[in-house]
């Protein structure tokens, strides 16, 4: 999910709210450096208060708590009908999207035998770099261009592709509870 918005905010910003991507990223970036350390600082906490909970999938739930959260805000973003609506749910989205990069690696560790973890780590990392990292983001703009021939419904290919890869990507965390 994080993938998907983070490459296309400025131009969302600039075309729906008509700030420029130096005014976007005034904005966004301090409070997104803030909402990462919050976000990084916080997913072991949560993670380790549910198995507290007697959960001993707490890991994969902190994941799945932090996917589904980062996705809703996103799919909620682009529809905000005031720029800082829109910021503050991408911000919220940031700060919930890192639990998925903090936690993932110690789920993979939790859940995965020990002579296996090396090829599940080299595993996630290539769906995350070409899955997210590349096909999401250009997802977005062929969406723009070839089913919308639009370049102002920038926000409604985002909540698309949003929906597109978040749903999936949920369901195959939860199969993934015990």
């Amino acid at each position: 999910t994080g993938f998907v918005f983070v490459n296309w905010l400025p131009t969302l910003f600039l075309r729906n709210y008509g700030w420029s991507p130096s005014q976007f990223s005034y904005a966004y970036g301090p409070l997104v450096f803030v909402a990462g350390v919050i976000g990084s600082s916080t997913a072991g906490t949560l993670a380790n208060w549910l198995k507290r909970r007697n959960m001993a999938d707490g890991t994969l739930r902190g994941c799945l708590i932090g996917a589904g959260g980062a996705s809703m805000l996103a799919v909620a973003g682009p529809m905000m009908p005031a720029p800082e609506a829109a910021l503050a749910c991408y911000v919220l989205a940031n700060l919930l999207a890192t639990y998925m990069g903090v936690l993932a690696f110690t789920a993979i560790s939790e859940v995965v035998p020990n002579e296996m973890r090396g090829v599940m780590t080299a595993a996630y990392y290539m769906m995350i770099n070409l899955l997210a990292a590349g096909v999401a983001p250009v997802a977005v703009g062929m969406v723009t261009d070839y089913v919308f021939h639009d370049p102002m419904a920038i926000a409604k290919s985002l909540v698309i592709v949003t929906l597109a890869t978040a749903i999936p990507g949920a369901s195959l965390l939860f199969l993934g509870l015990r």
